[in-house]
């Protein structure tokens, strides 16, 4: 009878050390609000979404509609979000968000990079966002990229014959194909 008692016991401890920890609290001072999908964006770059979890500011529950950017918040039993395609998903829990700002000096579209002031560079991937001045800013990129083959029939018709291919600076002289990430060329243009 005691160990019975004791097992159930134990159940019970478990069970309210589990519901303590699905009941989370995420604080933060608000950058954005998006109202009709009760989502709060952080200015560290959480984004939580709010039906049925409760926002206190100083300790007191507050309306989502009445609060204001710049607001220090305290989110009770929110849903971690990102924004994804135009529409707001669960967040992955394995990755932690955090916020990087600066001025930006260079974007190299293609190795994925963003360098800010400072030459801080910063790797992008496909689910990272980049805000202006807090707000998101959405741009529609066209790389077109060329074979060597396309290149040297443009450089001919612009009147250019070329002299030497290469791979890299480090490769004068060789050039590996489809291996080789850049097409380095030394044209001449005939005189006369």
């Amino acid at each position: 009878m005691f160990a019975r008692t004791l097992i159930v016991a134990g159940g019970l401890v478990l069970a309210l050390v589990g519901a303590a920890a699905a009941q989370t609290v995420v604080t933060g001072t608000v950058t954005r609000i998006d109202q009709p999908a009760s989502v709060i964006v952080l200015q560290d770059g959480r984004m939580v979404r709010v039906p049925g979890g409760t926002v206190l500011i100083n300790g007191q529950p507050m309306a989502i509609s009445t609060i204001q950017p710049g607001t220090l918040v305290a989110i009770q039993n929110g849903q971690a979000v990102t924004y994804q395609n135009g529409v707001y998903v669960p967040a992955d829990p394995r990755r932690v968000p955090y916020e990087v700002s600066g001025r930006v000096t260079l974007i190299d579209s293609v190795e994925n990079v963003l360098v800010l002031d400072g030459l801080r560079p910063i790797a992008l991937t496909p689910d990272m966002q980049v805000f202006q001045d807090g707000r998101q800013v959405e741009q529609d990129i066209s790389i077109r990229a060329y074979s060597l083959h396309e290149l040297g029939k443009l450089l001919r018709q612009a009147g250019f014959r070329v002299q030497d291919v290469s791979g890299s600076l480090a490769t004068k002289g060789h050039f590996f194909g489809a291996t080789s990430r850049n097409i380095i060329m030394v044209c001449e243009r005939p005189t006369g």
